[in-house]
């Protein structure tokens, strides 16, 4: 054995006795001493139980990552069982909660005899050493990252010496420019005042001999002298007022002035800044198990079971439905501008008119049951609604405009024109998807995997959520819009123009049309679908309307 620890049974040491480990159950994933052993080996309920002698072990990991035994969701529950049609194994509780329609189901030792020579678990065992690898080179990747970002860091170090140093000359180039221009300016100021003080002062003198003459001819002229000179000099005076009143209003005091721009450290701190950029890291991962060969899904049919009539709201357009967690219909009217609720049997029990301008496109409900969010393409935003009231509880603005959205964990998926974001509670976008261009996404859903189904009017796209890889395009369909996923995988588009329903397998292969103007007096455009919580009735709302189509689904005899 690879490891030297002393390994000691584990049951032994739950009665407060230390024996020394003889052999391991990898289904109980238990070590076992020598009486142990041959107890669990005889052991009507262990009899089948694969042990192995410790001698014959390479390693015995001390700690399971994954807990094998017990349920996920059932924690004190056995997991025995295998459903063939969503491929996952479960325990009893499971089987009455979520497959009690599934007409696959095994007992996990029934279908394990040869698992160890079949090519699924070869797959994975690729698929581990591949993600291994991966890990390795993102590694490998971040260390060598890690190094150049010291690299980086002198390189910058010197760039700013070399800067502060060309910042040094220009400030020196700067002082003996600002200074030549003092020079220049005070000189050409000081000629200029000289000039005007030489102006004044002679026509100052003028005045001074008129004003001698005038107190002479005051004190020793005649009348007739004095009268001539009063004339004279009223006139000049009115003359050398106007010149000095315009001579004036273009005199000004000039004043030398030191100017530094206020936001001249901005301005310096423009010229250089030490940024983050994201470079790809051109890793790239090969999923070992995506193109893995899928069950046969079990095939649904379908008959209408009743229409609900929406005539009393007038002509309808039901772009979203979802189903509460009571199996209540949470209907989107897009052109009616209202928001209607029924029981599953097409009772109406109440609806909200809104606003002029807020046509709700799609709803959905939130992770934890009692609010649905309901997208406002023309309002740019979402409008969080109390299910069983629909009155408000907040409204989300966003940054563009949507119509499609789904839930994903504690955000939102949405999509518009040539957009599909992922974004916060708060409506801030996190993360942008590239979709194709001239793209306007009408319906969003995600998928039991990290898969997302979206259509754009045009066609169908199935991506992975995490990178944006596509999975799968349909293009089988003239104008998409509403998708939905039965409890077996296949996936139904809604085609509106063609008022047909196509039924697609879940690797995106065409299967067939379900309906095709089925119900002759009624049937219009599909643009919504929505399947019952235990998946025994499909919604399908129509494009102006007045009814909602229930068809009742029949698993195969």
């Amino acid at each position: 054995m690879a490891s030297d620890d002393q390994l000691f049974c584990d049951p032994c040491s739950r009665d407060g006795t230390v024996s020394s480990g003889y052999s391991r159950c990898s289904d109980c994933e238990e070590i076992l001493c020598s009486p142990c052993d041959k107890a669990h080996r005889i052991n009507k309920l262990t009899l089948s139980h694969y042990i192995t002698n410790i001698q014959d072990l390479s390693c015995i990991p001390k700690e399971t990552k994954i807990q094998l035994r017990f349920c996920d969701y059932h924690w004190e529950k056995l997991v025995d069982f295998y459903c063939v049609c969503h491929d996952v194994v479960c325990c009893q509780k499971c089987i009455l909660e979520s497959h009690l329609g599934c007409e696959q189901i095994s007992l996990i030792d029934d279908v394990s005899d040869a698992i160890k020579s079949s090519t699924l678990v070869e797959d994975v065992s690729k698929a581990v050493s591949s993600l291994l690898r991966t890990f390795d080179s993102v590694i490998e990747n971040r260390k060598t990252n890690k190094e150049s970002i010291y690299s980086q860091e002198t390189t910058i170090k010197a760039s700013i010496v070399k800067l502060k140093q060309c910042l040094l000359q220009h400030v020196d180039t700067l002082e003996k420019s600002l200074l030549s221009d003092l020079t220049k300016l005070k000189a050409e100021t000081l000629k200029q005042l000289d000039t005007e003080i030489t102006e004044y002062k002679s026509v100052s003198k003028n005045w001074q001999k008129s004003k001698l003459e005038f107190d002479f001819n005051i004190k020793h002229g005649s009348n007739s002298q004095l009268f001539r000179l009063v004339e004279k000099l009223k006139n000049q005076i009115s003359e050398q007022e106007k010149k000095l009143q315009d001579k004036l209003t273009q005199t000004f005091n000039i004043d030398l002035k030191y100017v530094v721009q206020k936001n001249s450290s901005n301005i310096i701190s423009a010229l250089a800044a030490i940024q983050i950029e994201n470079q790809p890291c051109n890793i790239d991962h090969a999923s070992q198990l995506q193109n893995k060969a899928q069950f046969l899904p079990t095939m649904l049919s379908f008959t209408l079971e009743t229409t609900i009539d929406l005539s009393s709201h007038g002509n309808s357009s039901i772009s979203g439905i979802d189903v509460t967690y009571d199996n209540k219909l949470l209907l989107c009217d897009f052109i009616g501008k209202k928001i209607l609720l029924y029981n599953e049997g097409g009772t109406f029990i109440r609806k909200r008119d809104l606003d002029d301008n807020s046509h709700p496109y799609q709803v959905k409900i939130m992770p934890y049951h009692t609010e649905a969010a309901v997208m406002m393409p023309f309002m740019c935003s979402i409008l969080i609604i109390d299910v069983t009231s629909l009155s408000s509880v907040r409204k989300i603005n966003l940054e563009h405009q949507y119509y499609a959205i789904d839930t994903f964990n504690d955000a939102f998926i949405v999509g518009g024109y040539q957009v599909l974001d992922i974004i916060t509670m708060e409506g801030k976008v996190n993360r942008t998807i590239e979709v194709p261009k001239d793209s306007s996404i009408r319906c969003i859903m995600k998928k039991r995997d990290d898969t997302l189904l979206y259509t754009n009017s045009f066609n169908l796209y199935c991506i992975r959520l995490f990178d944006g890889t596509s999975m799968f395009e349909y293009n089988g369909t003239k104008e998409t819009h509403g998708i939905v996923e039965d409890r077996y995988g296949c996936i139904y588009v809604a085609d509106k123009k063609n008022k047909k329903i196509h039924r697609l397998a879940p690797d995106g292969s065409f299967i067939d049309i379900i309906i095709c103007n089925g119900y002759e007096k009624c049937f219009g455009s599909p643009i919504a679908l929505r399947f019952s919580q235990d998946c025994s009735k499909l919604y399908v709302g129509l494009d102006e309307n007045k009814i909602l189509l229930v068809y009742k689904c029949i698993l195969p005899s």
